[in-house]
């Protein structure tokens, strides 16, 4: 949690402030170019209720896909989290891919040469290879869970519940079988295909053009699709045995608010949620106390006023580059700067 910080709301740009009472959502907002340049398509808005914002600031939240990006502002949901995460395992030489829930979540699985087989990863959990942790931690009825990286798409939601019988029956926005299974040979063929031939799930090759290692890729990647379709087969086959295997209680959602994750009904039972808010208790400790307030000093009217100024210049300024796309620590010094330059060629 020290890299990167689950968001709920921004912290108003202007102000500072941040939590549910002052921080509230008011609905969309145009992406800049800039977002769109980033991944950011859909832009959330802010308004800050503070006694110096009192309405008038809207703070911009833009949910960016651009993991570059990302590992500046190092701060998100599940996307945010899925996508920062990605980019590292790859960089460290993982195959990884995206796992997209269709029921409002996503997550990584990261392919463990050693074990043969894809693992679950969950970055804003803290969770790994706990495939059961939605549907026996949070509750959470999962529809379809699909994978997408550099070797395909996939339909892995076998890997993601107990029963997978009683999963498709439960499905309120089902789609054909045979129409789905077309949908991921074709999607899997175009993906391929921009990706150089394959090549697993998210690790770069060394972009080679000989034929050897090519069909030596490709066979191995269709060993690896093999293995998984019997692995998903089995543990579609194997409810009962798979219930036993988690024992231990998984816990409900750590992340977000407690009345997000309640509305959302991803707390679990009492048990995990209890699990859930000493694991949130660790990784996220509680801030340190304040220290003491020093003695106040008063200061006269004409000092107040000076100050006073000075705050609002800094103010304006630091507003007017958030506002032009600057990140907020870039512009925090840039502001001052400016208001420094600014007052030392103001006439005296």
């Amino acid at each position: 949690r020290e890299f990167f910080r689950w968001c709920d709301a921004p912290p108003c740009d202007v102000c500072g402030a941040s939590g549910p009472e002052l921080v509230s959502c008011v609905g969309m907002t145009p992406p800049t170019a800039n977002d769109l340049a980033h991944g950011a398509s859909r832009v959330e808005a802010y308004a800050c209720a503070s006694a110096t914002c009192d309405g008038a600031v809207t703070t911009r939240f833009p949910r960016y896909n651009d993991a570059s990006k990302l590992l500046e502002t190092r701060r998100g949901r599940c996307g945010e989290f899925a996508n920062a995460f990605a980019q590292l395992c790859v960089a460290l030489g993982y195959d990884t891919r995206w796992v997209i829930d269709w029921e409002d979540h996503v997550w990584c699985e990261v392919f463990s040469a050693s074990q043969g087989r894809w693992l679950h990863c969950d970055a804003c959990e803290d969770a790994c290879d706990q495939p059961l942790l939605y549907e026996k931690g949070w509750g959470k009825k999962l529809s379809y869970a699909i994978a997408f990286g550099r070797g395909g798409v996939k339909d892995v939601t076998r890997r993601y519940v107990v029963d997978f019988d009683a999963t498709v029956a439960a499905r309120t926005r089902a789609c054909d079988d045979a129409w789905l299974a077309g949908a991921l040979r074709d999607a899997s063929a175009s993906v391929r295909a921009a990706c150089g031939g394959g090549g697993g799930g998210g690790g770069g090759g060394d972009g080679a053009d000989d034929g050897d290692a090519a069909a030596a890729a490709a066979a191995m990647e269709a060993k690896r699709n093999a293995d998984e379709d019997d692995e998903l087969a089995a543990a579609a086959a194997n409810a009962t045995s798979r219930e036993g295997d988690h024992q231990e209680t998984l816990p409900g959602r750590k992340t977000g608010s407690v009345a997000w994750r309640a509305a959302r009904g991803e707390l679990g039972d009492a048990v995990s949620a209890a699990k859930a808010e000493e694991a949130r208790d660790e990784i996220e400790p509680a801030a340190p106390p304040a220290p003491p307030r020093a003695k106040k000093v008063e200061l006269s009217d004409e000092v107040k006023a000076a100050y006073e100024a000075q705050e609002a210049e800094l103010k304006a300024e630091f507003r007017k580059l958030v506002l032009g796309g600057m990140a907020r620590e870039e512009a925090a010094t840039t502001a001052v700067d400016n208001v420094k330059k600014a007052r030392a060629r103001a006439p005296r």
